[in-house]
């Protein structure tokens, strides 16, 4: 995963996986 996260476009992705649930996490605890 290390060698991924330096790609840019592979790091975007991985953001945007890990954000979606995120948002999800706070929605539910408003």
């Amino acid at each position: 995963m290390g060698l991924e996260l330096s790609k840019g476009t592979v790091r975007n992705n991985l953001d945007a996986g890990v954000l979606e649930p995120a948002m999800s996490k706070v929605k539910i605890i408003q």
